[in-house]
């Protein structure tokens, strides 16, 4: 942009700093009634500069693609604070199983000296069944649980293979049934 004169300058400095339509910029910078269009003032004056308008957009358009990069990254991050990762929670289970895991807990209750209801924060360690509910949830996690394919039956071996051979035979057609 070619060089501005006293009120281009106060007029773009007006019309980016936000808050300020042009025409109102244009009435503070070149102090003209607040009651005239931006149009007419410009058609009846035309002092300014068709490039002014194109750099008041592209400021504003840069402006703009700024604030959303920012907030884009901003909620990327507050997203990956707020996800846990795998081992993080397989930490916590551990703690919890071994139970050096600490919650805090507000407790409630009357002095009996003053009779007001008093709160207070006490720090408790998990229970048993919170501590065998974390290693369960710890060794299905490690696949300690895995399932085998070995189909057992009551009646043995024995009768499992004879299951096998019977529908070999009905898919190559040797067995009606």
């Amino acid at each position: 942009m070619n060089k501005l004169t006293d009120k281009e300058r106060k007029f773009f400095d007006l019309a980016t700093a936000g808050g300020l339509d042009l025409s109102a910029a244009y009435a503070i910078a070149y102090r003209s009634s607040g009651g005239r269009s931006l149009t007419n003032s410009l058609s009846r004056k035309k002092k300014l500069k068709p490039e002014l308008f194109r750099e008041i957009d592209n400021y504003k358009q840069n402006l703009y693609d700024l604030a959303t990069k920012t907030q884009a990254e901003e909620m990327e991050k507050l997203v990956r604070d707020r996800i846990a990762t795998q081992i993080e929670l397989e930490a916590m289970l551990s703690e919890i199983a071994m139970g050096r895991f600490l919650r805090k807990r507000i407790v409630t209750g009357i002095d009996v000296k003053s009779g007001k209801i008093v709160k207070g924060e006490i720090e408790e360690t998990p229970t048993e069944s919170e501590m065998i509910s974390a290693a369960d949830k710890l060794l299905k996690i490690k696949g300690a649980y895995a399932r085998d394919n070995v189909v057992k039956h009551e009646a043995g071996d024995t009768f499992i293979e004879a299951l096998k051979a019977i529908s070999q035979r009905k898919k190559k057609g040797g067995v009606q049934s």
